[in-house]
C-alpha cells in the first residue's frame, strides 16, 4: 500500500461517518445505498487526484467538498426521479437554494447533529438488536465488512446479511433526533449499544488489537457525542462514560504477556490509570446531581467499578458495598447475570451458604442451560468457603458444560489460590 492510499484508508474510517451522515441528512434514510456511493465516489477521486496531483494542504476539508460538489451533482440529475428528506426537499429544487442548503449542512455543527441523527438511527428501538451493532461498526465507525466480522467473531456473509436488513428497515423511518417523548426510551437503546460496542474490544479475550482499542475509543467518543448536547443526556449517560472510563482504567493489567486474563485480585493496580479513574470519578460526580434521570442501570453499574477502582486492594475491597449496588441492579434489570454478580458479592461478604443457594437456585435458570458460569461460580464460592472436595467436582462439571480452555485454566488456578489461603 502507498503512502497515498495509506492516508486514503485512515480518512476513510475517521471521515466516513461525518460525510455520510450529512449526505443521509440530506438524501434521507430511504436513500442510504445513493449517500453510500456519493461518498464511495468522493473518495475514489481522491486517489486518483492526490497520486497524481499530491495530497491537498488539507485532505479532510477536500474530501468535505468533493461530497458536497458530488451530492449536487447527484441532486442535479434525479430531483426528478427521487424524492430526498422531506424537510428539505423543497430547497434542493433550484440551484441557488440547493447550494445553499448544501453549504449550511456540511458546516461543523449540522456535521455534529447529523451524527446524533445517525447515532439514533442505528439504534432504532424496531431494529433487531443483533443488527445494531454490525450497523453501527460500519456506518458510525467506518469499518469494513471484513473488520466488523473480525471484531464480533460473525462470518463476513452473516455481517452483509445483518447489515442488508437493518438498510430495508431503515427505509420506514425518518432520519431525525427523537422527540421529548420518545427520547428516554430510544436514549436507553443507544446506551445499551455503546455499551455493546464498548464490551465488544474491551473484554475480547483472543487477543487486545488496535480494533479492540479503537472499538472502546468508539464507543467512548459517541457518548461524549451525546454529553455535549444539553438536551440530550440524562444520568445514565453521563454514568456511563464514567463506567467505560473505569473499565478502560484497567486495560493494561487485564492480561498476560500470552494475552490471557488476569482475574482483578491478581492485577496490578499501580499501573491503574489514575487520570481515567478520575475522570470516571468526575462524570459520576456529575451523574449524581442530574434530575433527568434514566433506567439507572449504567448508574448502579459506574458505582460498582468505581469502587473497585478505588480500592487499594483486593483484600480491602468494600464488599457490603457492593452487594448492595448489585440488589439495585437486580431490581432494576431483573437479570439472572447479575444474580449471579449478587451471589458473589455475597460470598465475598461472608454470606456463603446464601451464595451457594442462590447460585444454585440459578443453575435453573434457561438463561444458563447451556453455561458452565454456575457451576464455575459455585466451584469458586465452595473453594472460598474452603471445601476442596466440592469446588474441585464442580470445576470439573463446569469444564464439561463448556468455556474456553483459558476460562477453565483461570478457574482452576483461582480455585487452588483460594483453598491455599
Amino acid at each position: 500500500m502507498t503512502s497515498c492510499e495509506q492516508l486514503i484508508s485512515e480518512l476513510q474510517r475517521h471521515q466516513s461517518p461525518r460525510i455520510l451522515a450529512v449526505l443521509v441528512r440530506v438524501f434521507g434514510a430511504h436513500n442510504l445505498d445513493l449517500a453510500e456511493d456519493v461518498l464511495q465516489e468522493a473518495f475514489c477521486k481522491a486517489l486518483i487526484s492526490w497520486q497524481t496531483s499530491g495530497v491537498p494542504s488539507n485532505p479532510q476539508a477536500w474530501l468535505m467538498q468533493t461530497a458536497k460538489h458530488k451530492a449536487l451533482d447527484c441532486i442535479r440529475h434525479t430531483r426528478t426521479q427521487r424524492k430526498y428528506a422531506q424537510d428539505i426537499t423543497h430547497f434542493l429544487e433550484s440551484e441557488w437554494t440547493a447550494t445553499n442548503t448544501m453549504e449550511l449542512e456540511f458546516t461543523e455543527q449540522r456535521i455534529k447533529d447529523d451524527q446524533l441523527r445517525m447515532l439514533f438511527m442505528c439504534c432504532h428501538p424496531h431494529i433487531a438488536a443483533e443488527n445494531r451493532l454490525p450497523f453501527m461498526l460500519k456506518h458510525l465507525c467506518g469499518l469494513s465488512v471484513q473488520a466488523i466480522a473480525k471484531a464480533l467473531f460473525i462470518q463476513q456473509t452473516t455481517v452483509k446479511k445483518r447489515l442488508l436488513r437493518t438498510r430495508q428497515k431503515l427505509k420506514e423511518y425518518q432520519f431525525v433526533i427523537p422527540s421529548e417523548d420518545e427520547l428516554p426510551r430510544a436514549l436507553d437503546h443507544v446506551h445499551t449499544a455503546l455499551y455493546l460496542l464498548f464490551n465488544a474490544g474491551f473484554h475480547s479475550t483472543k487477543r487486545q488489537t488496535s480494533v479492540d482499542l479503537m472499538l472502546c475509543k468508539e464507543a467512548m467518543g459517541l457518548t461524549d457525542l451525546l454529553i455535549d448536547e444539553s438536551q440530550i443526556p440524562n444520568q445514565d449517560t453521563f454514568a456511563l462514560l464514567a463506567l467505560m472510563y473505569f473499565h478502560s482504567a484497567r486495560a493494561k493489567s487485564k492480561l498476560d504477556d500470552s494475552g490471557l486474563p488476569i482475574p482483578i485480585d491478581l492485577q496490578d493496580r499501580s499501573i491503574w490509570d489514575k487520570d481515567y479513574i478520575h475522570r470516571g470519578t468526575a462524570l459520576l460526580d456529575l451523574a449524581n446531581k442530574l434530575t433527568k434521570l434514566g433506567t439507572g442501570r449504567f448508574y448502579v453499574e459506574a458505582q460498582i467499578a468505581q469502587i473497585h477502582c478505588l480500592a487499594k486492594t483486593f483484600a480491602t475491597t468494600p464488599w457490603h458495598a457492593i452487594h448492595s449496588l448489585y440488589q439495585q441492579l437486580f431490581t432494576i434489570t431483573a437479570s439472572p447475570v447479575t444474580q449471579l454478580n449478587l451471589a458473589v458479592a455475597k460470598g465475598y461478604c461472608g454470606n456463603i451458604e446464601e451464595a451457594i443457594a442462590l447460585v444454585t437456585f440459578l443453575k435453573q435458570d434457561p438463561v444458563f442451560k447451556y453455561s458452565h458460569l454456575p457451576l464455575a461460580t459455585l466451584a469458586h464460592l465452595q473453594a472460598l468457603k474452603g471445601n476442596a472436595t466440592q469446588a474441585w467436582a464442580l470445576a470439573k462439571q463446569a469444564n464439561l458444560k463448556g468455556g474456553e480452555q483459558h476460562e477453565q485454566n483461570l478457574m482452576m488456578s483461582q480455585i487452588q489460590r483460594l483453598l491455599a489461603n
